[in-house]
């Protein structure tokens, strides 16, 4: 099937360019350019209606400062609201602190305390000090006699002759082995020496009236005692006649000071100690032995004697 088609003349080059007039068109052209013109006048104004208010600086004080005039101005005087301040610190203080304070009542008057004048006399302290020496002499004087006494009736008990004593040599039997034999002992205080007798067997005794001696046995335990004489004394002895520590050793057995201080061993202890001597370097007898030192040393939970040193 074919189709017909009506074919129209083409229009000239002016026709094909040329647009036709829209009023409407120029109308907002031209609303539109007075609205952007008066839009700029007013710009300006607003820019300034809208500034932000200008501020001022915050308004100062004067203070007044004192010249220094050496008067008595009150300091805060020319401080802001000082008048005010004062005025509120009178009005607030309390009416009770402005009464007058009632006087103190009267003391009673203390009468003065008479203090007794001492007549301070020399020669009564010369004669007090005087009759201090004559005592400690007296009793100087009767420890030795009482140590020298005891001796005396000590050898006799023991047999033979002392010779001359402390390993002086020439002494024979028991009462030679007195003089001859030195026991020393190392203690710290007077408890300890105490042990150390009571742990050998020792018994002590010291000198009371007329012959009679305190005696104090059990050491090392709660010590006995017990007065008597010397008469029936056979054990070997020793004597101590140093103050200072038969001294402690009587305080510690809650006793006056007392010298001499008796001490005797057990004799099975001085059989022991013989055979020691004469065994130390094969001594054939006593006689050739001039002194043997011995010492009390811990043993066994206890106390026993050695033999340090030997002169022949």
């Amino acid at each position: 099937m074919k189709t017909s088609q009506t074919i129209a003349a083409a229009p000239t080059p002016e026709e094909a360019y040329q647009e036709p007039l829209d009023v409407d068109s120029w109308y907002s052209a031209l609303v539109s350019f007075v609205f952007h013109f008066c839009l700029m006048l007013l710009l300006p104004l607003f820019a300034a209606f809208l500034e932000p208010e200008q501020r001022l600086p915050p308004a100062v004080g004067t203070v007044q400062v004192l010249d220094d005039s050496g008067t008595d101005a009150d300091p805060a005087a020319g401080l802001p609201g000082a008048e005010a301040a004062a005025e509120s610190l009178t009005q607030s203080e309390s009416p009770d602190l402005m009464q007058d304070i009632p006087a103190a009542e009267a003391i009673t008057e203390v009468q003065p305390v008479e203090v007794p004048q001492l007549d301070l006399n020399v020669p009564d302290a010369k004669q007090a000090l005087e009759s201090l020496r004559n005592d400690s002499a007296q009793a100087v004087a009767a420890a030795q006699a009482a140590a020298r006494g005891a001796r005396e009736r000590l050898n006799q008990n023991l047999g033979g002759a002392p010779g001359g004593g402390g390993g002086g040599g020439g002494g024979t039997g028991r009462a030679g082995r007195a003089a001859r034999w030195v026991l020393k002992f190392n203690y710290s205080h007077a408890d300890h020496y105490l042990n150390q007798l009571g742990g050998l067997g020792a018994a002590i005794a010291f000198p009371q009236r007329g012959d009679q001696w305190l005696y104090f046995t059990d050491l090392a335990g709660r010590p006995n005692r017990s007065v008597r004489d010397l008469s029936g004394e056979d054990r070997i002895f020793w004597i101590n006649e140093d103050p200072s520590s038969t001294g402690l050793v009587a305080q510690a057995l809650g006793i006056a000071p007392l010298t001499p201080m008796l001490a005797f061993l057990p004799v099975e202890l001085e059989q022991r100690m013989l055979k020691m001597e004469l065994a130390y370097k094969g001594a054939a007898s006593e006689q050739d032995i001039l002194q043997t030192v011995f010492e009390c040393v811990a043993r066994g939970g206890g106390f026993d004697v050695i033999v340090v040193d030997q002169k022949p």
